[in-house]
C-alpha cells in the first residue's frame, strides 16, 4: 500500500507492522500490517513498532492460504484486538468529561431503527436492552480500527468462503 502511493504522504499516515498497546499494556500478538497516524515506539532493535489502539486505524491479518482454520486463526487473533479496544473504550468514562463523537452512529442508528438515537453515549441505558447492543454496536464498528483479513490464497470461491464463515 505505501510503496504504490494509495495513501497520499500528506496525512501522516503508514502501513507498519508490529504490536498494539492498549493503557499500559503491550498485546502480545504481533500484528502483520496496521494503518496508523503518527509515530509509534520502536520495539528494541527490530523493525517493529509499538502503537497505543488510538493511533491504530485499520489492523490486517495477512494469511499465505486462508483456509477454515487460518479463518478461525485471524479471527481468533482480531477478536483480542477489538476486545481490548472495547475495554479501553468503556475505561474512558473514568473522565466524566470524556463524550465520544457518536453523530456517525446516531444517523445509523435512527436510520435502522426509526427511532431517535440518544444525544450522548452515557444515555444508553435509557434504551432497550435490543437497540442498546445496537447503538453499542454501531459505535464500536465507527470507532473501533478497522479489521480486515486478507489472504493469497485459499477459497476458490465467495460462496465458499461465505460458507466458511457462516460456520465459523
Amino acid at each position: 500500500i505505501d510503496q504504490n502511493f494509495a495513501i497520499p504522504k500528506s496525512l501522516g499516515l503508514k502501513v507498519v507492522s508490529g504490536f498494539i498497546s492498549v493503557g499500559e499494556e503491550m498485546l502480545p500478538q504481533q500484528i502483520d500490517g496496521m494503518l496508523v497516524c503518527g509515530e509509534g515506539t520502536q520495539y528494541g532493535r527490530t523493525k517493529e513498532f509499538i502503537y497505543p489502539i488510538d493511533q491504530v486505524l485499520c489492523v490486517f491479518e495477512v494469511k499465505k492460504t486462508l483456509n477454515k482454520a487460518d479463518y478461525i486463526d485471524a479471527f481468533d487473533h482480531l477478536r483480542v484486538i477489538r476486545q481490548k479496544f472495547s475495554e479501553h473504550f468503556e475505561s474512558k468514562f473514568d473522565d466524566p468529561n470524556f463524550e465520544p463523537e457518536i453523530e456517525a452512529a446516531r444517523i445509523h442508528f435512527s436510520q435502522i431503527t426509526g427511532k431517535e438515537a440518544p444525544k450522548s453515549y452515557r444515555q444508553i441505558n435509557s434504551l432497550s436492552k435490543s437497540d442498546g447492543i445496537l447503538f453499542y454496536s454501531l459505535v464500536q464498528e465507527i470507532l473501533a480500527p478497522l479489521s480486515i483479513i486478507h489472504g493469497y490464497g485459499g477459497y476458490s470461491t465467495e460462496s465458499g468462503m461465505r460458507n466458511a464463515f457462516l460456520d465459523i
